[in-house]
């Protein structure tokens, strides 16, 4: 039993877990708030003195600048300098994005990554950055929950549990916990395991500013929702942070974007006999649009400013420069706000009026207008939050329907009264995003996205919400079939059941519309005729990698025009795409898209094996993060010689193997077809003496057809017989040129293979390559920083373990000796850290040809 569940993919159920807290977080609120009506919360916001709101808003500046604080943070513990106002903007940038979608590194994460890129800073570095952040915000709410336990112990019995547990058993480790991670940071202790993970400590100085930071943060947070309380609120500003304190961080535990319901509950009964839940629901309102939408919109206002100077300063190259970074974090950034503007319109819908604003609507508005724009108005926000993930995915479609949608939104928002989130929610983010059009470059049908298990979360949660609130706002109503025809200024009730009834029965109609589609056909290997374009796209690349396409053993993905392909394998549920893109580089936004939803409709998760630098900001864009796997050995071929002290163990192989009589030349690919019977006799001889069996994916195999597509480099003994041979790659426009498959006869010399090597070398140096590629040992390299080591650790077990697999510590050692320059390649992935050992074991398997492959 314990093996099956330990098996079991835990994490498929996290969304479900969430939705589950989620509901049972409704239900209570519920419960709990039975005794007052939605009107009331509405009177207690719009008698809210203006003066409070100006003060919290104020505060909102205030703890947006001390956000700054964990990237400087983060910058000194690496080492590194950034001027003080860029890491500020990015800071503040990345918290009005996290803060909303949740998760300190996922959140704030792809803006962090343009912003420090463009400074300079590493893939490595900036992950770095993220991490530490994510350990500060750990250990300083750790410190700021643990002294609220032991400040107030009896905070909970207000739950009215009938075992209430006294929190200094639960504060008195944290603060233990926090002390004893100052006290190592102070005596330098060696690196600390954080759940299988090795940080090495920052100084007192730096650990102190992690903990001040944080509490700094969670009191400002704290102290602009007390500004928000009533005159009359019964409770002193400790008690109430420490309040706040406790409830925040049992929220972000249910996974739930801000831990949005969970905390209002909290909130709502461990301030009971406070004040009215009437206002405590109405601060926390206020609170949310104040700290959370408002920061939201400016900053995807920012982004849209930051378009539109582009647009009318096309030829100031400092600013444009200055500006690359915002431009490709642009679809997240509006694909949420869009998303929070859509959830808005549909939760207004399910509000009343108060009776003021009525009065003033019945002289202005025709009962018609006020009713469609009514039920409309939620029929737009749900669109709205449809078409936010397309924006997420930078689709052209998509795009130019949210800017409809807007200002649609704009019109039936204001009809109903909520001028205020007509024009800032709806007509903000009109014109910021106007300006914005290049951002959005994809041509994928407008509904066309998958339907993953977090985007049915997020679809279930919001419609839930709206649906709840039809019943909590109006549950004094008494329910008859009359309501759903009675249209007047005083119903309500009736307009809030019209408006989210159309809402689910659109969201209904797209998911019968998903379910009906035909299922998508499964990956399959290549057909002749892709062959022959493969061939013509392969021809005009730069990368030599590209021709492992003809190899027949991965799928391909064309862009519509057939003009670039990605090659790929799945195994265990991973579709792990070779190498970059092959093809036009205009296209490869669009093909790492289209892999992901292809992935998705398959139930499946993507990583892209060994990429390279050139298009990281490509797959950031698209939401991946980065692992170091390997490095490649390039050799510079200009003026290559076997001259100088540097070349002088390869000077002594070369003639020794020439006194011997062996030779070496290259066969036109006219000339393979005659020689592929020694050369599989040379194979087959080398794979019985290895006692392995071919390999694949990201190396070639012996396959007649396949060898008929390349030149040969062939070596000879002196009877001119054939003992060893290499298929080569060469790039366009010689810019590389590599090699594949090596084989020789058992019983050659030593040397054989360093002969082949060398003779290679001077070839291409003869015909005009800029350089040889003698491809990547994979798993090398690993070890440079420790904060690396959940990953870097299983590489390098993986390289010292894994020879059953693949020779990697052979590898590496082999090519070094040809001092060669090494350049990174890593694997990009969407799930991070947390399934990265699964993904690197399904890369691995396909490589050695071990892997239980979907069938193609």
């Amino acid at each position: 039993m314990f093996e099956k569940i330990k098996k079991m993919n835990l994490k498929r159920f996290s969304p479900l877990i969430g939705l589950t807290l989620f509901c049972a977080a409704l239900t209570v609120l519920h419960r709990s708030a039975g005794t007052f009506r939605i009107h009331d919360v509405v009177e207690f916001v719009d008698a809210l003195p203006y003066g409070r709101v100006w003060a919290a808003l104020a505060l909102v500046v205030v703890n947006f600048l001390l956000f700054s604080g964990y990237d400087l943070l983060a910058l000194r513990y690496i080492g590194k300098r950034v001027a003080l106002r860029k890491a500020a903007g990015t800071a503040m940038l990345a918290f009005s994005f996290s803060n909303v979608v949740g998760g300190m590194i996922l959140g704030g994460g792809g803006i962090r990554y343009r912003s420090y890129e463009s400074a300079g800073l590493s893939a490595l570095e900036i992950l770095r950055i993220s991490l530490f952040i994510w350990v500060s915000w750990i250990i300083g709410e750790a410190a700021m929950a643990g002294i609220a336990a032991c400040a107030y112990p009896h905070l909970l019995d207000a739950l009215q549990w009938r075992h209430v547990p006294d929190l200094r058993w639960f504060g008195l480790p944290l603060c233990l916990a926090v002390v004893g991670y100052l006290f190592m940071a102070a005596r330098n202790f060696r690196p600390l395991t954080l759940r299988g993970v090795e940080w090495p400590l920052p100084s007192l100085k730096l650990a102190l500013g992690q903990v001040s930071v944080v509490a700094a943060d969670l009191l400002i947070s704290a102290l602009i929702l007390y500004l928000l309380l009533p005159d009359e609120a019964a409770i002193d500003f400790p008690k109430f942070a420490a309040i706040f304190v406790l409830a925040l961080t049992l929220s972000l535990f249910s996974g739930i974007p801000g831990g949005l319901g969970v905390f209002e509950v909290l909130m709502l009964h461990l301030l009971k006999g406070c004040m009215a839940p009437s206002e405590i629901l109405g601060s926390m309102v206020v609170f949310r649009v104040i700290y959370y939408l408002i920061p939201l919109v400016l900053g995807a206002a920012v982004l849209g400013a930051n378009e539109a100077r582009r647009l009318l300063q096309p030829l100031k190259p400092v600013g444009t420069l200055a500006a690359d970074w915002m431009t490709r974090s642009v679809p997240q950034m509006f694909g949420v706000a869009v998303l929070v503007a859509g959830v808005a319109m549909l939760i207004t819908g399910t509000l009343p009026l108060a009776p003021g604003r009525l009065e003033w609507l019945h002289r202005v508005l025709p009962l018609g207008v006020f009713e469609m724009s009514h039920f409309m108005g939620s029929v737009v926000g749900l669109l709205l939050v449809l078409f936010s993930r397309g924006l997420q995915k930078r689709q052209r479609g998509a795009y130019v329907a949210v800017l409809f949608l807007l200002g649609m939104g704009m019109v039936f928002e204001a009809a109903k009264g909520h001028v205020l989130l007509a024009f800032l929610a709806c007509g903000f983010l009109f014109l910021a995003l106007l300006p914005c059009r290049r951002s959005f470059t994809r041509h994928s049908a407008l509904l066309s996205e998958s339907f993953s298990a977090q985007w049915m979360l997020t679809l279930l949660v919001v419609m839930g919400s709206a649906v709840w609130l039809v019943f909590f706002n109006y549950r004094h109503v008494d329910y008859a079939n009359e309501l759903w025809w009675r249209f007047s200024f005083a119903g309500s009730a009736s307009r809030a059941m019209r408006a989210t009834s159309g809402a689910m029965v659109l969201l209904l109609f797209f998911g019968i519309r998903k379910l009906l589609l035909p299922a998508r056909p499964a990956p399959r290997r290549p057909t002749d005729e892709d062959l022959r374009e493969i061939r013509a796209i392969i021809a005009s690349s730069p990368s030599p990698t590209a021709a492992l396409a003809l190899l027949r053993d991965k799928a391909i993905l064309f862009d519509p025009d057939h003009r670039s392909f990605l090659m790929y394998g799945v195994a265990n549920r991973v579709w792990v795409a070779m190498g970059d893109p092959v093809g036009n580089p205009d296209d490869f936004p669009e093909l790492i898209w289209n892999f992901l939803e292809e992935s998705d409709r398959h139930g499946g998760r993507v990583i892209f094996y060994q990429v390279s630098e050139q298009y990281m900001s490509l797959y950031a864009d698209a939401g991946f993060s980065f692992f170091k796997l390997g490095e490649e050995a390039i050799i510079p071929l200009d003026g290559f010689s076997l001259e100088g002290p540097k070349r002088a163990k390869m000077r002594y192989v070369h003639r020794k193997m020439e006194k011997l009589g062996y030779t070496f030349e290259v066969l036109p690919i006219a000339e393979v077809p005659a020689a592929l019977s020694r050369m599989g006799e040379i194979s087959k001889a080398w794979i019985k003496e290895k006692a392995g069996k071919e390999k694949g994916f990201s190396l070639g195999r012996f396959d007649e057809d396949y060898m008929r597509e390349f030149p040969i480099a062939v070596v000879r003994d002196a009877d001119g017989t054939m003992v060893a041979f290499a298929n080569l790659w060469p790039a366009d426009g010689r810019s590389e040129l590599s090699m594949d498959l090596m084989r020789h006869l058992p019983g050659t010399p030593p040397g054989i293979m360093d002969f082949l090597f060398i003779n290679l070398f001077l070839w291409g140096s003869e015909n005009g390559y800029a350089a040889f590629n003698m491809g990547m040992a994979p798993l090398a390299g690993l070890d440079g920083h420790p904060l690396n080591s959940v990953w870097t650790r299983l590489g390098v077990w993986i390289f010292r373990n894994g020879e059953h697999f693949y020779n990697f510590q052979g590898l590496r050692r082999y090519k070094g000796k040809f001092n060669p320059q090494w350049r990174p390649r890593y694997l990009a992935s969407t799930s991070g850290g947390a399934r990265l050992p699964a993904e690197l074991l399904a890369a691995t398997l396909l490589i050695s040809g071990s892997a239980r492959k979907k069938r193609m």
